[in-house]
């Protein structure tokens, strides 16, 4: 009966710490948001994409942001994208832009490189808190969802890619 209670406490404990962990990174935006984001899946042309067809990499930290995407399913033209740049959190925004960016599409064996960045400047998003998940809301148009255990990115209200997060050690 000891070992019963003991063992119970231990859990009640093990969840209240996992608890407190949770709320405080809702909380507090830059632990929430800061991490390494691991693509799940790609919702395209009407299509969900999962890995191996499909890879990709968000990296959020001190400041600077680094976008990965791999798109090689088949019956579309293979896409490589590494994106690079800087974001800005405050309490209650996020701002983020590329500096730069390289695009190689593979189309029936010809190879082209684009080094256009989507836009110039930042794009400035309005930070919320809903629950236990931090919203980034740019102009109703796009937005980032994040949770303790991933990020989802959705614009026009429509998923668009999934990633969980990779653990910190």
């Amino acid at each position: 009966m000891k070992t019963l209670i003991a063992m119970a406490s231990a859990v009640v404990l093990a969840c209240c710490a996992l608890l407190a962990a949770y709320t405080a990174s809702a909380a507090d935006p830059k632990a929430a948001i800061e991490g390494v984001y691991v693509l799940d899946q790609w919702n395209s042309g009407g299509k969900i994409l999962r890995p191996p067809e499909v890879e990709g990499r968000v990296v959020l930290l001190d400041g600077a942001i680094v976008v990965i995407l791999i798109d090689t399913a088949p019956g579309s033209q293979s896409s490589y994208a590494v994106s690079y740049g800087t974001y800005v959190l405050g309490p209650d925004s996020f701002a983020y832009g590329f500096d730069g960016r390289a695009m190689f599409t593979e189309n029936a064996g010809t190879i082209a490189l684009s080094r256009a960045i989507p836009w110039q400047g930042e794009r400035e998003f309005t930070l919320t808190h809903e629950g236990g998940t931090i919203h980034l809301d740019y102009q109703g148009k796009a937005d980032f969802a994040f949770t303790p255990a991933g990020l989802i990115y959705s614009e026009g209200g429509k998923i668009l890619r999934v990633y969980h997060r990779l653990a910190r050690e």
